[in-house]
């Protein structure tokens, strides 16, 4: 399957996934972080559920303790979207067909 890159890019310069900056919401529930408007896109149906997010890796996407990690990524995963950690070795597409084929 191709891909083709979208006009729009998602940059969380400076926003720490660390502390959940990445995907955090105002009090109007609007996208604070870059991360958490690309959800916020994808839910509203206009980012397709079969996308991909390139993200260069894990740490990136969440440094958040284990279990609130873990339920953001298959969250994203279950919502449609394929990840690649474009800085690991094999820079495959993580999705929920994938890791019901390799727990």
């Amino acid at each position: 399957m191709g891909y083709i890159p979208a006009e729009e890019t998602f940059v969380d310069a400076g926003k720490s996934s660390f502390k959940g900056k990445n995907i955090e919401k105002d009090e109007f529930g609007r996208a604070k972080g870059e991360l958490q408007r690309f959800i916020q896109l994808v839910e509203e149906g206009k980012i397709k559920s079969d996308s991909i997010l390139c993200i260069d890796s894990y740490d990136r996407f969440s440094r958040l303790p284990a279990t609130k990690s873990l339920t953001l990524f298959l969250n994203v995963i279950q919502s449609g979207i394929g990840l690649v950690f474009t800085g690991s070795y094999e820079k495959r597409v993580i999705n929920s067909t994938l890791i019901d084929k390799e727990p």
